[in-house]
This record gives C-alpha cells, structure tokens and sequence, in this order.
C-alpha cells in the first residue's frame, strides 16, 4: 500500500460553529481513516473574543495571538516532516495578514500550499483596489493554488492575478445525514426559518424591516442562531418586532435541520457571505429559499432553484417574501428544482472526490519548485 499523502489544514475548529470551522471539522472526521490522506488540523480559532467584540483594540490583540500560535504549531508540523501540502483556510480581512505569515512558512519549508478563501467579496475588494485587495493578492502569489467559491471571485483572480492557480470549489452536504423532510400540508401555522449568527452582517434588521409588510396571517417568524444579548435588546427596542416573530439562541445543528424540514420557507438577507452550507442544507431538505446576491448564493440557487433578491433592500426582500408565503405552487416548483440540483451539484461525496484530486495535483509540485501544475479546462468547477 502506497504511503498517505499528508495534508496539514490549518483553520478554525469549532466552538464556535461557523462555516469554516465545520467544513474543518468534517473534513477532518471524514479523512481520519482514509487510506491515501492523513490530516492534520492547525486550530486557528479566535477564543480570545467572541464574535460580538468587535472593537479594535480586541481584535488586533487576538488577531496577533492568533498570528503567534498558529505561526508556531505550523514550524513545528514542517520541521518534524508532517505535511505534504499545506491547506489553509481564510475569511479574509485582517486574517490576510496571518495567512501572509503562515503561506511565507510554508513557502520556506518548500511546502506547496492551497489558499482556500472562504468568503465573497474578491470583486468588491479588487474593484476597489485598497491595501487589502493588494495583501490578498501578494498572498495568493505565495500560494501554489488559490480556491474560490463563486464564479465571479474565480474570474477576478485569474484576470488580476494571473501567476496564481485559480480554481473554483463548491462546499458539500451529506444528504445521507439528513433528516426526513416532515411538512404538515395543513398545519394552522405557517413557518419562514432565518439560521445564522444574528449580526447586522447577516441583514437581519433587513428582515425586521421586511416582515413588518410581508407578514401573513399564521404565518411566523424564527431566528435560530448565537445572539449578544445586548445587541437582541437594541434590535427589539429599535424594530418592536410583533408577537409572530421569534429569537430562538443557538441550537444543536441536528434541531436546526429538523426544523428546516419542518419550515415552510428559509430566508437569508445577508450583506456578505462565501458559500452558506444552510442555504444547500436547506434546499436538500425541501424548503424554499429566499436569499441576497452575495458570495455565492445566485450559483447555489441557479435554474429557478429560489428566489435571490439584492442586499440590503427591506422592500424588495419583502415583496419576494410575500409572494412565496401566498403562492403555495411556487414554493413547490422551487422546492423540486433545488432538490434536483443539491443531488446534482453538492453531494459531499463529489465534493470531497475533488478535494482529494487537488491535494494530490497541489502535492504533486513540490518536486517542480512550487510552480502550479497547469489548469485543466472544466476541472474543479461547478456550474451554474
């Protein structure tokens, strides 16, 4: 038997759940007793602060305990022989800083390295041409191949940086692991299901604004998701949301997806995004989706398969809204096509083939001087 290929996936762990950290986590659970891989996972989580805490001063200082920790454990895992490929993962922002240090290590050690950047605004940044957009590209130069989550992002890379590999890359659901969708087809209530951290970033104060004209008798409206209690207080005294609207925390993602087999639409009005696992989840699971055009969002909901409306814009969320809650036919044409394309596009077992197949081309360079191997047409790309 061939010896495992060694890959080292430096990013975030749960707590707290978010998108990155559980793409970290399955890949780590899914790979542990692969014949050909054998992972290790550098924990760049930020416990110092919670997401709430915002502030400067708080960030920066977590920002360079991150920088330090994950600086050293990445030494160590190259100096001791550890790792083949390098697979770091990025929100961006003042992460691009930290991914500088750990893509300059690894560039030392002659490591080839992945640059898998899990968030949507490449174009805004780029289009906008400020210090970041220049960080992220002295980055992605460092790296042998940078991994983009939407079209858009893939193009601007390509085109903007051209000495870097761009390839584009969807997350997976295990469609295995879900729940049986559960619908009463005539329950006396009616739900819409936002999941998510309850931020402005996430547009909940959108959907606030919106629900106050698109409510619909028996109709109600959840937020599940972590939530500073300081931050529901000033939302609730500012929206005054009605009796049908509810805040629910933080639940178990195994309650989350039973509710979105139970719901009747799922919204997310996000400002920014990369590629929301709850918006496939909840396309597998039958409900209808309404979301905003950021990140990757309109390729998940391609060919009719939900309803994508413009960021921060209360009145256009809520006409979409509307429409849906009283047009039961639609909601199940939407509820068809995006099974349909889930099972197409997004099985975790596809998508997990394609990381397989990048590590392996990506660890194939470290005998050419890093230099990325050539991109093949059509390979690891989804379209819409």
């Amino acid at each position: 038997m061939p010896e495992r290929m060694r890959v080292c996936v430096v990013g975030p762990l749960p707590p707290p759940m978010g998108g990155i950290a559980r793409g970290v986590a399955l890949l780590a659970s899914r790979f542990r007793d692969d014949p050909l891989f054998r992972i290790e996972v550098i924990d760049i989580a930020q416990r110092w602060r919670g997401v709430h805490e915002l502030t400067p001063g708080r960030r920066l200082v977590a920002g360079m305990r991150q920088v330090t920790a994950g600086a050293v454990a990445l030494r160590r895992t190259l100096a001791a022989g550890r790792a083949d490929v390098v697979h770091l993962n990025s929100a961006g922002g003042p992460g691009v800083l930290r991914d500088l240090a750990l893509l300059s290590i690894a560039r030392a050690y002659r490591r080839p390295a992945i640059y898998h950047l899990h968030f949507g605004r490449i174009p805004e940044i780029a289009g906008r041409d400020s210090r970041e957009w220049r960080l992220l590209a002295t980055a992605m130069r460092l790296a042998t191949a940078v991994v983009v989550l939407d079209g858009a992002s893939e193009a601007i890379v390509r085109s903007r940086v051209p000495t870097a590999w761009a390839q584009r890359l969807p997350n997976g659901v295990d469609l295995d692991r879900l729940p049986a969708p559960r619908r009463d087809p005539g329950p006396a209530e009616r739900t819409v299901l936002f999941v998510g951290w309850v931020l402005p970033a996430k547009g909940v104060e959108d959907l606030l604004a919106a629900w106050r004209t698109a409510a619909q008798p028996r109709w109600r409206l959840l937020f599940v998701g972590p939530v500073d209690p300081a931050y529901l207080r000033s939302v609730t005294e500012r929206h005054r949301p009605p009796a049908s609207v509810s805040f629910l925390g933080e639940l178990p993602h195994a309650d989350v997806l039973a509710m979105m087999g139970r719901c009747d639409l799922f919204v997310l009005p996000s400002h920014t995004e990369g590629f929301p696992n709850v918006v496939v989840e909840a396309m597998a699971l039958g409900c209808p989706v309404v979301a905003t055009d950021v990140g990757a969002i309109a390729e998940i909901l391609g060919d009719g398969s939900g309803v994508v409306v413009a960021p921060s814009d209360p009145a256009g969320l809520a006409a979409a809204l509307r429409r849906l809650m009283t047009d039961p036919v639609r909601r199940a044409e939407l509820t068809d096509r995006a099974r349909a394309r889930v099972h197409r596009l997004y099985r975790l077992q596809s998508v997990l083939r394609q990381y397989a197949d990048l590590w392996r081309r990506v660890g194939g360079t470290r005998q050419r001087n890093l230099r990325p191997p050539a991109a093949e047409p059509g390979r690891h790309r989804v379209r819409s």
